[in-house]
C-alpha cells in the first residue's frame, strides 16, 4: 500500500485536480483488471482513470505513459495521458481520460473462438 497517510481515492482526486485544474464530482473504484489499483475520477462529463501501480510494478510507470502518446497522436484508439508520476510518497500512478466503450475484460467470456482469433490478430498487427 502506499506510504502516504491520504487514502488511494483521495490521492487519485488531488491527481486529476491538478492535471485539469477543476475540483472532481466523484472519484469510485474501478473493480477491473488485476496488476493496478484503479480509480474513476469524474470532472463535469469526463472521467478519468487514476492507475497506481503497486510495488514490484512501479517500472511500468517509468515507460507505459511514453508509449501511449505515440499511438494516440497516430489515431489508435488510446487515452489521453493527463499526468503521470513517480511520487516518493505515494505509489507511481499514470492518469488518463477514459475511452467510451467497454472493456474487453468485461465481455471476453462472451466471445467466440473466431471473435478472440479477430482481436489476437488485430493486437499482433
Amino acid at each position: 500500500m502506499a506510504k502516504n497517510s491520504a487514502p488511494l481515492d483521495d490521492r487519485a482526486a488531488a491527481i486529476i485536480a491538478q492535471a485539469v485544474g477543476h475540483a472532481p464530482d466523484d472519484v469510485a473504484v474501478v473493480p477491473a483488471g488485476r496488476m493496478t489499483f484503479k480509480y474513476a475520477v469524474t470532472v463535469g462529463e469526463t472521467v478519468y482513470i487514476v492507475r497506481f501501480y503497486p510495488r514490484g510494478r512501479e517500472h511500468i510507470a517509468r515507460f507505459e505513459p511514453t508509449l501511449v502518446e505515440p499511438l494516440r497522436q497516430a489515431g489508435l484508439a488510446v487515452p489521453r495521458v493527463v499526468s503521470w508520476g513517480e511520487p516518493s510518497d505515494t505509489l507511481p500512478f499514470m492518469a488518463y481520460e477514459r475511452l467510451a466503450g467497454v472493456s474487453l475484460d468485461s465481455c471476453i467470456d462472451g466471445l467466440s473462438d473466431k471473435q478472440l482469433d479477430r482481436i489476437c490478430q488485430d493486437m499482433e498487427e
